[in-house]
Parts: C-alpha cells; structure tokens; sequence
C-alpha cells in the first residue's frame, strides 16, 4: 500500500466501502467458486489462515454494511 494512501481520510473510507460493496456483489453473482477464488488469492499474499477464514466469514456471514464496515476496518488496522 502507498504511504501517501491514509484509510482514516473520508475519500479513501468511501473507496474501500465501494470496494467491499462490488466484492459483496461478485459473491452473490458467482458463491462458492469466488470464495474458493478469494481464499487461494489471499493466502497466496502472505495472508494467515485465521485471517483469511476471518474476512470470509466476515464477508459470507455479515449483511452488506457489516462486511464493509469489516472491510475499512481491516484497512485502518494495517495502516496503524
């Protein structure tokens, strides 16, 4: 992630709860097969296995505001 990229600023919240809202739309559209795709492509990032089943639980079981919410947060955190 760019240093100058501040998740805290207004702008960049609203980027991310776009982002997590298209990711909410994609599953919806296609289920099992991009959460098998999401799964290979975060661990194969560096991401923890608790992590990884952390943000599809998040994103599987969480209404969409709740996911998004997760979503920023999840950014904020690592930007800290």
């Amino acid at each position: 992630m760019s240093p100058s990229f501040n998740s805290k600023e207004a702008h960049a919240r609203q980027v991310l709860g776009e982002i997590a809202g298209m990711q909410v739309e994609i599953l919806k559209k296609t289920g099992q097969r991009y959460l098998g795709s999401l799964k290979q492509q975060l661990e194969s990032l560096g991401m923890e296995a608790a992590k990884v089943e952390e943000y599809l639980r998040a994103m599987t079981e969480r209404d969409e505001k709740g996911f998004r919410s997760f979503f920023v947060q999840l950014f904020v955190k690592s930007n800290e």
